[in-house]
């Protein structure tokens, strides 16, 4: 009996090798009708070298500390390789359908019957004993590829969250930077109004100076003391938005609010720096995580509509069991047992729910194709915007040097004719005072907005750094008392 149920398993083994896949599964990178372009349609400027870790660029080794931190601690980062691990746990269950189901099985147990006999035996009663111990396995033969299909999109599923890890990494670091230069902008504008409310005491001693002589008015001191408070009266805003930032830097670092995490002497914004080297708009498709997480997303649903092809197709199963059995337990080890069992079963009949499966999963691989396609569109739109602003900030900031350079000479120039008696009033040094401010304060602006679009086009662009991230350790629950 063994040998014809060898035998068995060798016909079973010539139909998996001639058996044929019922679908194959999309490879292109590329959904139908999407071309990416082939170069970039706005690039101005000197381009730096290739560079990855982008956020070093601005030079302050804080800086770069702060993000590594960020990236290892950030609790956004963390909830994502929690949901990766949730992934690979459901990939290996998965992935359990490969290997021969086995199990243990111990069986003890009593029957008693009655029997009616003619006469003049009458009624007997019979009990039988019996025990066995088995080891039952079964294996489904894998003949048009569900369990291959299944575990395919599983692990799809899997790298497209580690994708997702990297695109939250890159999403992350972003904010921090950002919120960053948030911090050192508020102090920049800080100093600004500081310089300007010292230009404006000044001022206002020369005023009083020139009233005392009787040759300025009270209308005049009293114009300049209320522009001064009018400076002094910003000076709590800083105060406030640079607390607001610090405590956004800190959640994104996964800690409380409760310490001030940019050095104090970080007060001044940086100069603009080169433009990154960009590549072709294709790269784009290899340096954005999210761009590769909706691909695997778009591969993991085409594995899932072929699943549900094979679901509707007959299953090929063996199974068979090794033991002892024995109706007197002293002499069970003297009787022993086998058996293999091959079979075959297909659904007939189920009203058309498999059909409805593979109509849906269809219609989730078109949902896919199509947010990819979203996705890659949105991506290369990013970038261009974020060239776009590029030129159009750096041309501004060039002006609003210009215009603040003006503006000071401007009013030292008026200040100095003030003094020598050679304006008519101080409407002309308080026009000139204004001017200046509103000068300082628009190119801070301007700068503060390059950073920003900056940011954002590092971002864009994306990069492999990512790769390295290793993978944190989970927090402990409280223990409960």
């Amino acid at each position: 009996m063994l040998k014809r149920g060898l035998r068995l398993f060798g016909v079973f083994a010539l139909i998996v090798e001639f058996a044929c896949v019922p679908r194959s599964v999309m490879r292109s990178p590329l959904p139908f009708g999407v071309e990416m372009p082939k170069a970039w349609g706005v690039v101005g400027g000197e381009q730096g070298p290739v560079t990855d870790r982008w956020w070093e660029q601005f030079g302050d080794e804080r800086l770069n500390e702060i993000v590594e931190r960020a990236v290892k601690d950030g609790f956004e980062v963390r909830v994502a390789w929690a949901r990766l691990h949730q992934l690979e746990a459901v990939a290996r269950q998965v992935e359990s359908s490969w290997w021969p189901q086995a199990s243990a099985q111990v069986d003890v147990g009593r029957r008693r019957s009655v029997r009616v006999l003619p006469p003049p035996v009458g009624v007997r009663e019979f009990e039988n004993d019996s025990f066995s111990i088995s080891l039952p396995v079964s294996y489904e033969l894998d003949v048009w590829d569900r369990i291959g299909s299944q575990s395919r999109a599983a692990r799809a599923d899997v790298m497209a969250a580690r994708a997702d890890i990297e695109a939250v990494a890159m999403t992350l670091t972003a904010n921090v930077v950002e919120a960053w230069f948030a911090v050192v902008y508020q102090r920049a504008l800080r100093r600004s109004l500081e310089r300007q409310l010292d230009l404006g005491e000044r001022l206002l001693e020369l005023i009083g100076q020139r009233f005392e002589k009787g040759l300025a008015s009270l209308s005049e001191w009293l114009t300049q003391r209320s522009q001064n408070e009018a400076l002094r009266a910003q000076l709590p805003l800083t105060h406030a938005e640079e607390f607001r930032a610090q405590a956004r830097l800190a959640i994104l670092l996964g800690k409380m609010p409760e310490e001030a995490i940019v050095p104090p002497d970080r007060d001044e914004l940086p100069g603009v720096l080169p433009l990154p080297h960009l590549g072709i708009p294709l790269d784009l498709l290899f340096k954005r995580p999210d761009l590769r997480a909706a691909r695997l997303r778009v591969e993991a649903a085409d594995h899932r509509v072929a699943l549900a092809i094979a679901d509707r197709l007959p299953r090929l199963t063996l199974s068979g069991s090794l033991g002892f059995s024995s109706p007197e337990l002293a002499n069970l080890f003297q009787s022993f047992v086998y058996g293999i069992v091959a079979s075959i079963v297909g659904p007939l009949w189920d009203g058309g729910r498999r059909e409805a499966v593979i109509m849906q999963n269809e219609a989730v691989l078109w949902e896919r194709i199509e947010q990819l396609a979203q996705a890659m569109v949105t991506a290369v739109q990013e970038v261009e915007s974020a060239l776009a602003q590029e030129k159009r900030i750096q041309e501004q900031l060039q002006i609003l040097h210009a215009r603040a350079e003006v503006a000071r000479l401007n009013l030292e120039n008026a200040k100095e004719r003030y003094a020598a008696g050679l304006l008519d009033g101080y409407l002309p040094v308080l026009m000139a005072q204004n001017a200046l401010e509103q000068a300082e304060q628009a190119l801070l602006t301007a700068k503060r907005q390059w950073i920003s679009n900056r940011i954002q086009l590092y971002r864009s662009l994306g990069g492999s750094w990512t790769k390295d991230l290793s993978v944190p350790s989970p927090r402990k629950a409280t223990e409960s008392r």
